[in-house]
């Protein structure tokens, strides 16, 4: 028997078709295109004082930081190879980072070759938790 518990294991379904719709090859192409330009721009100009980054609307109304503000620069400093940098921007942003990395890759590569890789399985309980995480540091890093 396994010392995890079967509720805390996670459940990894098969590859199964998505509901979406199949896009021609080239367009993985011009994704990967568009972010290698997007990564190069990024590396180019910091972010700080350049009228072409997104601006957090939600920081400009209350002066509070959501759980995302800093997530640009600190890609910025991760691009440069500086990590605790990042992290001191938005430790969230790095954390998450290899999970969206792989959630766009499946999404890519799905819809170009029809293959569709397996996504983990959170029941509601696990989906609940993860917002909450993401709540309760968007809140803990207003507190300082």
């Amino acid at each position: 028997m396994s010392p995890v518990p079967p509720v805390l294991r996670p459940v990894l379904h098969p590859a199964r078709p998505h509901p979406g719709p199949a896009l021609p090859a080239w367009a993985g192409a011009i994704a990967g295109g568009l972010l290698v330009l997007t990564l190069v721009v990024l590396w180019r100009f910091e972010p700080s004082g350049q009228f072409f980054y997104p601006r957090c609307a939600f920081h400009e109304l209350t002066g509070w930081k959501c759980p995302g503000c800093g997530g640009t620069r600190a890609a910025h400093a991760l691009l440069h190879g500086h990590v605790a940098e990042a992290w001191q921007y938005n430790p969230l942003t790095i954390v998450l980072l290899p999970v969206v990395a792989w959630l766009a890759a499946r999404e890519v590569l799905g819809r170009t070759t029809g293959r569709w890789g397996p996504l983990p399985h959170l029941p509601r309980w696990g989906w609940l938790a993860a917002g909450g995480m993401v709540a309760a540091f968007g809140v803990v890093r207003n507190w300082g």
